[in-house]
């Protein structure tokens, strides 16, 4: 976190809490105001409220209260002059605050301590009509001479206004749930004329509407104040942060741009202070990292040119610099192996320089290929190259592919400056191999170990003797994500040199000339049944099919191939212990 945000975050929080507290302890002080002028409110409106009862009529009313009064009683009482006259009065004292004060009711104590009766409540008449008018009245109708339940906690004010005859007011609001109101009530004592004779209890209860609506004008003032005066620091805070932190802010730029190779980024000297002089050591430091990380720069990429990046990947490493002798994963890959053909006799003719100039333009070409397609070039054997694809078995073979028409359009090159065309043999094969580094302390190598390696290298051989373009085994056949996308035909089953179990090997002809393609593609089916045949020592009814084949095309080495081996089995017999597998008895 910077300075200068820590100034601002410093002077807003410390500003929210001063105004935060100062609110706070406002509002708590408006509450307390506010409630305890409703309290004396409500208390002056109860003591006035038993002032004004008409105590002769009340007194009729009252005499007439008993527990063992009928409905009809109950009811004649309620249509009485009296009630009316008392209910009146009630509603007159209700309406000092009118949409404030609730409820307004005469109780008197019954014999039991733990309950009172209603003598009036200024809504039992209201209620009635309601009731007869709509068969339902919308609250429960407190009826003359009905009982009312003071034993529950909440009825302890009430009942102590009954038990001591004087006037009482809560200590604090209660909430009422079905409503979503806070009220308080206030009791006063009736006295007859003589007033000693206590006559019952008059209770007055009061919402809070007031106080929530002083409130909540309060606490949104107080959240105005608060907003404003954070705005306030943080506006402060932010100028006056920026003053002081410019320089260092100007240091934390550059240094930003250094963590991102931005090298040739300099810091502003804006000051002569001592974040000024901080800058300007800083620049001075600078320019020896950017002269530094250059020529490092240099030295890796270098370095990259013999150990490609891809392969310390593979070993898990970020640089060379992480790269310990003995270092080895295990891996499953596909191996391709390419082979300029007669490499010899073209290099015999040439100068040393020509050889050399000769190779890297071949290359040049297809070293781009194999690494577009996700292939690592593990080395160049003089005009040979041996690369890994990690990815997938398609990545090697569209690579193959891809070099063969490679060279064909360097062969168009050539023939335009009289030199004769080229041919590669790419051998590819799919499996286990083991990646790391040997050598001793002085002098180590990346190179690959494994029998799968030496497969694509023999692969690579058999392309000689097959004249096929690309040859590829069995298993990178079988990795392929759709085989059917490649022009694919079976050529033999082969041991290689240094293998006992045989190998079948197959043919990609999409490098070819498009005649060829064509052919390939047209003639797959009949030649696959003549080696079908073949394999079954069915040499006569394989050589009626080959020999149609060759009548067609004599330019297909397969189909010679293959005729020559039924001739020679037919004309000398087969071996007993022949099992159809080519042995390769060289590289």
């Amino acid at each position: 976190m910077s300075i200068r945000t820590k100034i601002i975050l410093i002077f807003s929080i410390i500003t929210a809490v001063i105004v935060g507290v100062s609110s706070g302890i406002s509002y708590t002080l408006i509450k307390n105001s506010l409630k305890g002028e409703l309290k004396g409110r409500i208390l002056d409106i109860a003591k006035l409220g038993a002032t004004s009862i008409n105590i002769p009529a009340y007194k009729r009313l009252y005499e007439q209260v008993s527990p063992d009064l009928s409905e009809s009683e109950i009811k004649e009482i309620e249509q009485s002059d009296d009630y009316k006259l008392i209910s009146n009065q009630l509603n007159l004292i209700r309406n000092v605050e009118k949409g404030i004060i609730r409820y307004a009711y005469i109780m008197i104590p019954d014999k039991n301590p733990k309950i009172s009766r209603f003598v009036v409540d200024a809504d039992a008449l209201s209620l009635i009509a309601e009731a007869k008018e709509k068969g339902k009245a919308t609250e429960e109708i407190s009826h003359f001479a009905q009982e009312f339940d003071i034993s529950a906690n909440e009825m302890r004010y009430l009942k102590k206004a009954i038990a001591e005859k004087k006037p009482i007011v809560e200590d604090e609001l209660t909430y009422d749930q079905e409503y979503n109101i806070s009220a308080i009530s206030a009791y006063a004592p009736l006295y007859d004329k003589d007033g000693k004779t206590f006559l019952g209890i008059i209770g007055v209860d009061m919402s809070d509407k007031n106080i929530k609506n002083a409130l909540e004008k309060s606490t949104l003032l107080s959240l105005i104040v608060i907003l404003v005066s954070i705005i306030i620091a943080f506006v402060a805070s932010f100028f006056s942060g920026t003053v002081i932190t410019s320089g260092i802010i100007e240091l934390t730029r550059v240094t930003k741009d250094f963590a991102s190779k931005k090298f040739e980024s300099r810091a502003r000297v804006l000051t002569k202070d001592e974040v000024g002089q901080l800058g300007s050591s800083f620049n001075v430091m600078a320019q020896t990292i950017q002269d530094y990380a250059r020529h490092l720069e240099q030295l890796l990429t270098a370095y990259n040119h013999f150990v490609p990046h891809t392969f310390l990947k593979l070993l898990g490493k970020e640089s060379i610099i992480d790269v310990k002798l003995g270092d080895q994963v295990q891996e499953e890959m596909s191996i391709l192996f390419s082979d300029i053909r007669s490499f010899t006799v073209l290099s015999e003719s040439m100068t040393p320089r020509e050889n050399f100039n000769f190779i890297n333009a071949y290359l040049r070409r297809v070293g781009p290929v194999i690494r577009n397609n996700n292939g690592i070039i593990d080395k160049y054997i003089g005009d040979a190259v041996m690369a890994l694809f990690p990815i997938q078995a398609d990545d090697a073979v569209l690579s193959g592919i891809q070099m063969q028409r490679r060279v064909r359009e360097y062969n168009e090159e050539r023939a335009k400056a009289g030199y004769k065309p080229l041919a590669i043999g790419i051998g590819i094969h799919t499996g286990k191999l083991m990646l790391g580094t040997v050598g001793e302390s002085e002098r180590m190598n990346g190179t690959v170990i494994s029998d799968s390696v030496n497969l694509a290298s023999r692969l690579e051989g058999a392309t000689k003797v097959y004249k096929a373009g690309i040859v590829i085994s069995e298993d990178t056949l079988n990795n392929l994500k759709d085989s059917a996308n490649y022009s694919v035909r079976l050529l033999d089953k082969i041991r290689v040199k240094g293998k006992k179990e045989p190998v079948s090997i197959y043919e990609v002809f999409d490098g070819d000339e498009e005649d060829v393609i064509e052919w390939k593609i047209k003639t797959r089916d009949k030649l696959n049944e003549a080696i079908h045949l073949y394999l079954l020592k069915n040499f006569d009814k394989s050589l009626v099919i080959l020999n149609e084949l060759f009548a067609l095309n004599n330019n297909d080495e397969l189909v010679k191939i293959y005729i020559q081996r039924s001739n020679y089995f037919i004309a000398n017999g087969v071996p007993l212990d022949w099992d159809g597998v080519m042995t390769m008895t060289s590289k």
